[in-house]
C-alpha cells in the first residue's frame, strides 16, 4: 500500500480542454463546453468527500448509456471520452502516461511495478460523472484493477478501500500487516502467513477498512507467494553465516523498504522476531 501524491498540474479542466482538443465532431464538443461547470460541481462533490474519507456517501446509480449524467452528457458521452479521447487520442494519452507514470508501484497492493492500468476508484459503470476526474484515475496493476477490484466500490464506512490520493498518511507510515514464520524443520517446509494487526489505538471503523483493503487485493495469498520463494533464501543464509548475528542478514532487508508493510520488510521483521526468542 502506497501512498500517492497528486500532480496537481493536471486538473479536471486540463483533461477537459485535452479531449476538446482532439474532438472534432458536434455535439460533443458543444455539450462538453456546455457542460465544463457541472462536471466541476460533481468534482467538488467528490473532493469534498475525501477529508475525511466519505465516498461510501456518494451513491452509484444504474444507467443506460442514453441516459443524461449532466445537463447535456450521457454516459455514453461520458465513458467514450474516457476510452477514446483521454485514452487514445494524442493530447489526452499524455496526460494518461504522466497519471500512470506517478506511480513506480501498484498503490492497491504494492507489488507489481510501473503499473500499466488507471483504475477508476469510484467505477465509471456507475459513476460516469467522474469518468475523467484525475483524483478518481489511480494507477493499478492489472491484477487489482481487473481481477480483484473490478467495479467494487464502498457503499458503507467501514468496507472502504484505501484511496492512495486521499487517505490518511498513518494507513502508509504506520505498519498494520504483519506475518507468522515456522521455521523448516528436519522434511518440514516452513510456514508463513500474513495478517491484519491494526494499533489498538486506530479506531474500529479505520481496521475495518484495512481488513477489507486486505481481503478485496487477496494481500495474504500474494505476499505468501513472494514470500515463500524468498524465504528459503533467506534460512540458506542464515545457515551460512550461523556465526554472525541474524541482524546482519536481516537489517539491511528491513531496513531497505520504506512502505512499512511491504512484504519483504514485514516477513524479515517475523524471522528476525522469531530466531530472537
Amino acid at each position: 500500500m502506497i501512498k500517492l501524491n497528486r500532480l496537481k498540474d493536471i486538473t479536471l479542466q486540463t483533461i477537459i480542454e485535452a479531449c476538446n482538443t482532439d474532438i472534432k465532431k458536434e455535439p460533443l464538443k458543444h455539450n462538453l463546453t456546455q457542460d465544463n461547470d457541472n462536471l466541476g460541481l460533481h468534482a467538488n462533490i467528490y473532493k469534498h468527500n475525501t477529508f475525511p474519507m466519505k465516498l461510501h456517501l456518494i451513491k452509484g446509480i444504474k444507467r443506460s448509456d442514453t441516459d443524461l449524467v449532466t445537463n447535456n452528457l450521457t454516459k455514453g458521452d461520458l465513458n467514450k471520452l474516457y476510452t477514446y479521447y483521454f485514452s487514445q487520442k494524442p493530447s489526452g494519452k499524455q496526460i494518461r502516461y504522466r497519471i500512470l507514470s506517478n506511480a513506480k508501484k501498484c498503490p492497491f497492493c504494492s507489488l507489481s511495478h510501473n503499473p500499466k492500468t488507471l483504475d477508476h476508484f469510484l467505477p465509471k459503470t456507475l459513476f460516469p460523472q467522474f469518468s475523467i476526474l484525475p483524483e478518481n484515475l489511480v494507477p493499478a496493476c492489472k491484477e487489482c484493477n481487473e481481477e480483484f477490484k473490478k467495479t467494487f466500490y464502498a457503499d458503507v464506512e467501514d468496507e472502504q478501500i484505501l484511496h492512495p490520493y486521499f487517505d490518511d498518511i498513518k494507513f502508509y507510515n504506520t505498519q498494520w500487516i504483519k506475518a507468522k514464520y515456522i521455521p523448516s524443520h528436519k522434511d518440514e517446509p516452513c510456514i508463513v502467513e500474513f495478517y491484519v494487526s491494526p494499533p489498538n489505538n486506530w479506531s474500529d471503523t479505520d481496521k475495518k477498512r484495512v481488513q477489507k483493503h486486505f481481503d478485496l487485493f487477496q494481500i495474504k495469498e500474494r505476499y505468501s507467494y513472494f514470500a515463500m520463494d524468498a524465504v528459503g533464501v533467506i534460512e540458506e543464509q542464515l545457515k551460512r553465516c550461523k556465526n554472525e548475528p541474524i541482524e546482519t542478514i536481516l537489517n539491511p532487508i528491513i531496513e531497505k523498504h520504506h512502505n512499512r508493510n511491504d512484504w519483504e520488510r514485514v516477513l524479515c521483521l517475523e524471522i528476525k522476531e522469531v530466531l530472537s526468542t
